[in-house]
């Protein structure tokens, strides 16, 4: 399984991927919204996106 983690803070996109990892999954990063969506077109093979709320630019509820 492939998941997305978006945040705008590099230590918890990093801690939240170390702990997903340990448990067998694939993780993918983005540092903001607009990259998460494009990920999200770009890659069929995510299953999952983990994404912060409040971000600069776009928030996670609006990248939805």
């Amino acid at each position: 399984m492939k998941i997305l983690v978006c945040d705008d803070e590099r230590e918890i996109r990093t801690i939240v991927r170390l702990l997903l990892e340990r448990s067998g999954y694939e993780v993918v990063e983005a540092e903001d919204a607009e990259t998460a969506i494009a990920s999200l077109k770009e890659d069929p093979g995510i299953d999952l996106c983990i994404m912060d709320v409040m971000m600069p630019g776009k928030s996670g509820v609006e990248a939805v």
